[in-house]
């Protein structure tokens, strides 16, 4: 059986990546590691560490749902690097996002 839940992470963690600890059902914590660049809403599967499984003594998987939380508030100083980090980062193409199959097959076959 699988049990899903949710961790809050920042903006730093999702874009840097690096290990975090989540806790686990049994009331242990383990450790994950977090890709660099996850979205939010990224899923992460840590095997063995979900519910039991009714017969036997193996166990489901335990998926971990990245929230990357933004903060509200942030001080001078936080707003002149996020500004500065904003100059260097690419604008997201999202154009092609809404497009269907057929749109995406007309547009590749001319």
């Amino acid at each position: 059986m699988i049990e899903e839940r949710d961790f809050p992470i920042g903006v730093a963690h999702a874009v840097l990546g690096g290990p975090v600890e989540v806790p686990t059902l049994d009331g242990g914590k383990t450790k994950v590691s977090v890709p660099e660049g996850s979205q939010p809403g990224t899923i992460l599967r840590v095997r063995g560490q979900g519910f039991p499984h009714l017969q036997g003594k193996q166990r489901g998987d335990l998926h971990v749902l990245l929230r990357v939380v933004i903060p509200s508030k942030i001080n001078a100083e936080q707003k002149r690097l996020f500004e500065q980090l904003g100059k260097t980062l690419p604008v997201p193409d999202l154009k092609d996002k809404d497009k269907t199959l057929f749109d995406r097959m007309k547009d590749i076959l001319g």
